[in-house]
């Protein structure tokens, strides 16, 4: 459909003149980041000249800002890049910054191509590059990954400094072989790269860890010849080395040649020395040197007392063990949950449930969820009190808290239900069980015969004796999960019946089995945690998603950004709509218009525009004619792109009004009021229904403005079109009528003089 001339108004009327440019020596920091975006935008030309001249004006501060607000993985990183061959830019917060954008996993092919673009532009890349590379793989786990990293370094012409060797060596320290470390540090040596304080603790560290004790007090020695003096991060390590090797004197001995030196310990060397005589049995010597510690300025935190506490209950000194806790309540310090664990298990043993349920009260009263190991103390407790009742309510109210039964859940209520003569209903839960991905271990199986033996079902015991000898057992009903299909049922059953979290237990349970879940039961799950609030979960198994091998599709893609804008997530709803753009999915509309209405929000109208344009050009449209229409937009030619696209629409007759009302109504909220006007009065020569969202907009835009001709137009025009304007709209147009109604009167009489 071709736009006919008497539709349209002159061109003229719907730009405005554009703001002058000022001085140089006026710039704030703002103008200076939007300089930067400037040069980052500029694909054409190597940016590293460009922003060598803006250099002396860039600011720690500016850059990390930069990088947190930029949209474009690309840009982000190429300025990273730039930013870390300067000493006067590099600073932790960026490189955090970046090592969290990598994190997603989704982000590390992006780097990668930007790092290659960079090399062919012959830049020289700086050594920080590749160190925000091997911490992100690091933290996820990928040690493969990080020591690739590291490899090619030499292939962009870079060499490692101090800090990635580092890096590298700490990937390695918790390898089981110490060959690949010190094979690494032999090659630092080479380079002529001197080591630090910081190399050498990461080598003692590692081997200490693996209990290398000989080889880790080498490495002090080496570390003397170099000249470097161990700090208390060596010595530490050394103590807690000592302490796995059950050589508690030895470590004492260490620790006060460690306060000789002058290097004051810090609060893990002085727990670790408690909980190492402690663990020996000797909680008298740790409470003596404690009154020691104490003297040094030492106080005691919740590590310290959960130390002492499990020492005195294990020696079966219950009340020196409640004094103590009751002790550290009187010195403010609050326990954590592994402290509840520890005075709930062994409370529990003795049978003073009055003290448990006060504990247990007072855990939640506190804000900590109780974790399965608190929950399987109390489920015992109550089943050896034959409360079984209760014992079994807690096994399902754990479940709403996201902490679900293990097997020895299950096993401890097996037991207390033969306890009570519950037969029938302990082989129900021996199947049901293994139903949910909980499989028995020897523990179970015991627990299951032994019952039925005392029940005097001796027949039934000697058949699932011998299905467990051979591993056979199979007693499960048409529900068990046997394939991805019947795992997918599963899931959608239990959502259904509101169990989400059940939902996700069965998924991850089943899936470590070897029954591995489909993209749909994925996205399945996804919507559902999106739908409860439980935003992190989603994101966590969108993760999973990918390190299980599975691409997500598009619709899974669509699912999370909806969820995560619903729960106002919307910088991590743009991250993951980059990676949906970078894997090449198919794009939807609705997936467009939200991204559209967010970028608006943000002032970012070119990105929101070529958005739309880049869906409209993956649906085959005219290249050549979006070019233009971008050419347009990008000058400020607001009128000439809205009339290509609205041209573009009706050629391919599927006209959608969503984003002309989206830049509209971005534009009012960003004060550009009259380039919202521009977008109106090009619908409205164009017979386009206005929507009523617009028009509010535009009048409190006016309004605001003083342009009272223009908000009473709009007024009129929702008036005629048959659009209902609430009341708190007419009212503000109304108090602004009368507020300055002189002057009012006054444009309008001029109107009228004009217009005779």
């Amino acid at each position: 459909m071709k736009l006919h001339t008497h539709h349209i108004r002159p061109l003229s009327s719907y730009f405005l003149p554009k703001r002058p440019n000022y001085p140089s020596m006026f710039l704030t920091e703002t103008s200076i980041s939007n300089e930067v975006l400037k040069i980052l935008n500029n694909t054409t030309n190597p940016i590293e000249q460009a922003l060598e001249q803006l250099c002396p004006s860039l600011k720690r501060h500016i850059v990390t800002s930069t990088i947190q607000n930029n949209l474009n993985p690309h840009q982000s990183f190429r300025f990273f890049i730039w930013a870390t061959t300067k000493d006067c830019l590099r600073s932790k917060k960026t490189h955090t910054l970046i090592i969290d954008k990598l994190k997603g996993g989704a982000f590390f092919d992006f780097y990668w191509e930007t790092l290659k673009q960079a090399k062919y532009s012959n830049f020289c890349i700086g050594s920080d590059a590749f160190l925000v590379l091997v911490k992100a793989y690091e933290k996820l786990g990928l040690v493969k990954k990080a020591l690739e990293s590291f490899s090619k370094m030499w292939d962009f012409d870079c060499k490692p400094d101090v800090l990635t060797y580092n890096a590298v060596l700490n990937v390695l320290k918790n390898e089981r072989s110490c060959s690949l470390d010190l094979a690494v540090y032999n090659q630092m040596i080479k380079s002529g790269i001197m080591p630090n304080v910081v190399t050498f603790n990461i080598l003692i560290d590692g081997l200490c860890k693996r209990g290398e004790t000989q080889a880790a007090n080498d490495m002090v020695h080496q570390m003397l010849k170099n000249g470097i003096s161990p700090d208390k991060f060596t010595y530490t390590s050394m103590v807690s080395c000592l302490y796995r090797a059950k050589r508690v004197d030895d470590a004492l001995s260490l620790f006060d040649d460690m306060k000789r030196d002058g290097c004051l310990p810090d609060s893990v060397a002085y727990n670790t020395l408690i909980n190492g005589f402690c663990k020996l049995g000797r909680v008298d010597e740790a409470l003596i040197h404690l009154r020691a510690f104490e003297k040094d300025g030492f106080v005691l935190g919740v590590d310290g007392y959960s130390c002492l506490i499990d020492g005195l209950f294990r020696e079966r000194r219950y009340d020196d063990a409640c004094a103590l806790y009751n002790r550290m309540l009187e010195q403010n310090v609050k326990p954590d949950l592994v402290l509840y664990g520890t005075m709930i298990h062994w409370l529990g043993k003795a049978r003073n449930f009055k003290k448990v349920m006060k504990l247990f009260d007072e855990m939640v009263n506190r804000g900590k969820m109780p974790d399965i190991y608190c929950y399987n103390s109390l489920i015992k407790g109550f089943c050896d009190m034959g409360l079984f009742n209760k014992a079994w309510s807690l096994q399902r109210e754990m479940t709403k808290h996201g902490c679900f039964p293990n097997v020895h859940t299950y096993t401890i209520l097996i037991c207390g239900m033969f306890r009570i003569g519950l037969i029938r209903e302990a082989q129900r839960l021996f199947v049901e069980m293994q139903k949910l991905g909980c499989f028995p271990d020897v523990v179970t199986w015991n627990a299951l015969i032994t019952g039925l033996c005392e029940a005097g079902e001796l027949k039934r015991a000697e058949s699932l004796f011998h299905k467990m000898d051979s591993g056979r057992y199979q007693d499960l009903d048409q529900d068990q999960v046997l394939d991805s299909a019947s795992l997918q049922t599963r899931v959608e059953k239990f959502i259904e019946s509101g169990l989400v979290l059940k939902a996700y237990e069965i998924l991850t349970q089943n899936g470590g089995i070897g029954v591995m879940p489909n993209i749909k039961t994925y996205g399945i799950l996804i919507d559902a945690f999106c739908k409860e609030g439980m935003i992190d979960r989603a994101l966590k198994l969108f993760n999973d998603l990918h390190s299980n091998g599975l691409s997500p599709d598009s619709i899974t893609y669509e699912i999370l950004i909806n969820g995560l804008y619903k729960a106002g997530r919307e910088e991590d709803a743009i991250q993951v709509f980059s990676v949906l753009v970078k894997n090449k999915c198919t794009l939807s509309s609705s997936t467009c218009k939200l991204v559209m209405m967010w970028l608006c929000k943000k002032n970012k109208f070119l990105d929101a525009f070529n958005l739309w344009l880049g869906y409209l050009e993956s649906l085959s449209c005219d290249c050549e004619a979006i070019k233009n229409i971008e050419g347009h937009f990008k000058k400020g030619e607001i009128g000439f792109a809205v009339l290509g696209l609205l041209e573009m629409d009706f050629q391919l007759k599927r006209f959608d009004l969503d984003p002309y009302t989206i830049w509209l109504i971005g534009f009012c909220r960003a004060g550009r009021v009259e380039e919202a006007l521009q977008i109106y009065n090009i619908l409205v020569d164009c017979k386009i229904n206005v929507t009523a969202a617009s028009c509010v907009m535009l009048i409190r835009g006016f309004c605001k403005n003083r342009r009272l001709d223009v908000a009473l137009e709009v007024f009129l025009y929702a008036l005629r079109n048959g659009i209902s304007l609430t009341p708190p709209i007419r009212y503000q147009l109304l108090r602004s009528i009368l507020r300055f109604m002189p002057r009012f009167k006054y444009r309008r009489a001029a109107s009228s003089d004009s217009l005779s």
